[in-house]
């Protein structure tokens, strides 16, 4: 089938339509303005101009040379052809629905009805494209963008959606990498997908087997499982966003210090259907702990948010409770901690002020009494380059009942941090200054 130039009318299917008669192939002379004939193995067309109407494809259509093919609009400033591969040159282009491509040429292979391209920029279902090469219908060595993110892709297929082979995903908080990945408009589909918020190695990860990537907030949705230094937790329509860094700790403990041996889980996560990852409110927590010399202690726990119980046998046996800003401690048998305790603790932020008023009443074995307060601290950051300077201080001030004692501490840190790439040092020092006594009544 002969190839042939488009001008100005409109067919059916919205190209321009075909005038029948202008033909590029060598069984049709191509005939000038002029009516001076073309004859021999290669037709140069460059000085060919054609004055084209609206077009259905506006931005590739303006060009001099256009040419509908199954492939979509091809357009340049400067057209040539040899009987068997057609070339647009000069802000060459393609574009069909849904893509906008521009490249330095665009080669049409007549025969095979396929198309070859190098340093191809522009448009593809609503992502920034850029590639290496075109051949027929898959881009090599594509680059997409869309908002913040960023996706290299080894093999993109061009359709009604684009179909990636090996993905990887450039975000501000994850590294992300895809099997396979269907992009369109308004998301993305990825198979085989592992998404890992550690600069380097994967202790910490999140693999899904499938799962919907919205390129517009970040999110991304599916039924994954959290890889924690070899332990696998499985997550039901988890949720996570590649622009925010998760809270995501290593829960496991085993600690010596002067104090004992300390070793099991505290605060493992128990994650719940759509639950966003990190933002687990529902935790639990059980430790063992054994001083040097004495009898050891269990601790349990279990808190969702703000609200929890702890129950702790043992050394020290007790029980203590959270709802909110209120708190409530029973120790009986221990000497070093209160009998009893019961403290309300509201929470004021004013910027990077943060203040703490508190009333509580304690018991101990020797007094009991209330106790109004009030503890505030400031936090300050300067940040140039990799390095980052913070500077924290601290108030506390306390009045007991009837409020003939009292005691202040002033304190606070500062700390100097560099950080480049994997690397991160960090010197901080740290004081307090009791003006009034050295420990509270």
């Amino acid at each position: 089938m002969p190839l042939e130039l488009a001008r100005g009318r409109r067919g059916s299917s919205g190209f321009p339509a075909l005038i029948p008669g202008l033909a590029l192939s060598p069984r049709y002379p191509l005939t000038t303005p002029k009516g001076e004939g073309f004859n021999g193995p290669m037709r140069t067309l460059g000085i060919l101009p054609f004055l084209l109407g609206p077009l259905a494809w506006a931005a590739c259509g303006e060009r001099p040379y256009t040419l509908e093919t199954e492939k979509g609009l091809l357009g340049g400033e400067a057209l040539s052809y040899d009987g068997e591969v057609l070339v647009f040159e000069g802000r060459a282009c393609l574009e069909r629905e849904g893509v906008y491509l521009e490249a330095s040429a665009f080669r049409y292979l007549e025969a095979e009805g396929r198309l070859e391209a190098r340093g191809l920029r522009g448009t593809a279902q609503g992502w920034e494209l850029e590639a290496e090469t075109l051949e027929g219908d898959t881009l090599r060595g594509a680059r997409l963008r869309k908002g913040r993110l960023k996706a290299q892709v080894e093999t993109l297929t061009l359709g009604e959606a684009l179909k990636g082979q090996g993905v990887r995903l450039e975000a501000p908080a994850y590294r992300v990498r895809a099997e396979e990945g269907l992009f369109t408009p308004k998301e993305a589909r990825l198979r085989g997908l592992l998404a890992t918020p550690c600069p380097c190695g994967e202790d910490l990860r999140l693999t899904w087997g499938e799962a919907r990537f919205h390129p517009e907030t970040g999110e991304v949705v599916g039924d994954a499982e959290l890889g924690l230094y070899g332990l696998g937790i499985p997550l039901r329509e988890a949720r996570a966003n590649v622009n925010e860094r998760p809270d995501l700790k290593v829960p496991l403990v085993f600690r010596q210090d002067p104090a004992g041996l300390t070793l099991g889980v505290e605060d493992l996560p128990l994650p719940r259907p759509g639950e966003k990852v990190g933002d687990w409110p529902l935790r639990f927590t059980f430790l063992l702990s054994q001083p040097p010399s004495g009898e050891g202690t269990f601790r349990l726990g279990l808190r969702e948010g703000d609200k929890g119980v702890a129950l702790r046998l043992g050394r020290g046996a007790g029980v203590e409770a959270t709802f909110g800003d209120l708190f409530l401690g029973a120790t009986p048998q221990s000497p070093s901690t209160p009998r009893l305790e019961a403290r309300y603790t509201p929470r004021f932020r004013l910027g990077n002020l943060q203040l703490n008023p508190f009333l509580a009443y304690t018991e101990t074995p020797s007094t009991q009494g209330w106790t109004l307060g009030l503890e505030g601290g400031y936090a300050a950051t300067w940040e140039e380059g990799p390095y980052r300077l913070t500077l924290s201080p601290g108030l506390l001030l306390a009045l007991y009942y009837p409020f003939q004692e009292a005691y202040a501490a002033l304190g606070g840190s500062l700390g100097l941090a560099y950080g480049e790439g994997p690397l991160a040092l960090e010197a901080r020092y740290s004081g307090r200054y009791n003006p009034l006594r050295k420990e509270p009544p």
